[in-house]
């Protein structure tokens, strides 16, 4: 629903994240944690700070 209400720019790489974010809460391999950490660094980041911005140009409105 946060895609389709423009929430979300892509919502494909969100649903990555939260595959990410359920491997890791069930695994320990160190192997996965690492791809996982690369990957948040990498990519999800960026989703993140846009969500922050999305929301805080809402509140300064």
């Amino acid at each position: 629903m946060a895609f389709a209400s423009g929430i979300l720019a892509d919502g494909t790489k969100w649903l990555e994240m939260l595959e990410h974010r359920n491997l890791l809460s069930h695994t320990y391999d160190v192997k996965r944690f690492d791809e996982a950490v690369h990957a948040i660094e990498s990519e999800y980041s960026s989703l993140i700070r846009d969500v922050i911005a999305f929301f805080s140009a809402r509140i300064l409105e």
